[in-house]
Parts: C-alpha cells; sequence; structure tokens
C-alpha cells in the first residue's frame, strides 16, 4: 500500500470513485481522507473533509470543524475558509471557550463581525452561556470602535444580570 501511495497511484482513484457511486459512506471518505493526508495534498483533503461533515453524527461535527479550521490554516493558508469553518463550529457549540478563544485569537479587523456572531447567539443561547457571550459582544464593539453598540451591548448586559441577581435574592 505504502508504495501506491508514494506514487500517487490507484487507491485514491478508487475510493474517489467509491465516493462518486455512494457519498452516504462515513468510512470510505475518512479512507480518502487519510490517502490526501499520507500524499500531503492538502486542498483534496480540505475538500474530502468538507464532505464528510454532514455524515458525522453532531456530536462529532464541532472536531471536525476545529481540524478542518487548523488544516486551512495552517496548510492552505486560506484564513478566510478558516474564520468560516472555525464560525461554523461556534455556532454549533457557542458554550466551548477553546472556540470563541480560537476566534479572537485571529478576530483583528474583525472585531465587529465576531462582535455581531456573539450578540446573535447569546439571543439564542441557554442563560448560562448567554451572559459571556453577550458580555464578550459588548466588548468587542468598543475594541471595534462601535460605542454607541458597545453601549447599548453592555446596558442589556448589566440589565440582564440585574434581573438574575434579583431572581436568585
Amino acid at each position: 500500500a505504502g508504495a501506491v501511495i508514494s506514487r500517487g497511484g490507484g487507491a485514491i482513484e478508487v475510493l474517489q470513485a467509491a465516493v462518486e457511486l455512494d457519498g452516504s459512506r462515513r468510512s470510505t471518505f475518512e479512507r480518502l481522507a487519510g490517502l490526501h493526508a499520507a500524499v500531503e495534498d492538502w486542498a483534496e483533503l480540505a475538500s474530502v473533509q468538507r464532505r464528510l461533515l454532514p455524515l458525522l453524527p453532531a456530536g462529532e461535527q464541532v472536531a471536525a470543524r476545529e481540524a478542518l479550521a487548523t488544516l486551512l490554516s495552517e496548510r492552505l493558508h486560506d484564513e478566510g475558509a478558516a474564520w468560516a469553518a472555525r464560525v461554523a463550529a461556534l455556532r454549533q457549540a457557542p458554550g466551548l471557550r477553546r472556540l470563541r478563544t480560537a476566534l479572537e485569537a485571529v478576530a483583528e479587523g474583525k472585531e465587529a463581525e465576531l462582535a455581531a456572531i456573539y450578540l446573535e447567539l447569546g439571543a439564542k443561547a441557554a442563560p448560562q452561556v448567554a451572559h459571556t457571550l453577550r458580555a464578550r459582544g459588548a466588548a468587542l464593539l468598543e475594541v471595534a470602535g462601535d460605542l454607541d453598540g458597545a453601549e447599548a451591548a453592555w446596558a442589556a448586559v448589566i440589565a440582564e444580570a440585574k434581573d438574575d441577581a434579583e431572581a436568585w435574592s
């Protein structure tokens, strides 16, 4: 098998044909992804990973999107696509701190966009996550220079915290 991989022959083409015939088999996509990784064909690996995502159980999709984002950023230097993959992961799991940290690490110049995402997700999230998302969104609006938006967002965060405090009293 190693000789086939090193020559770039047969195995990849066979698996690609199998995927075209039946694109619903996770195991075929995983084998194809492994071969593309072995020959360092990062663009094809990213393509396979994208096509694999809908076949994964919801619980595995976040980690798969994170892996895709890393591949897009580190191997293909496609920061726009990596950003989109990270945002998609965050939308699936807004409570995961590591997702927010990863986005904030690459958010320079996109603070307003990330703030809007946080505020949107905060409006729909469970209460224990909503407060964090709204506060981070408000802080990012400040960084982005949208002081009116930040003031309104902070007012909502404070009112929410006051309501929570009264509810717990």
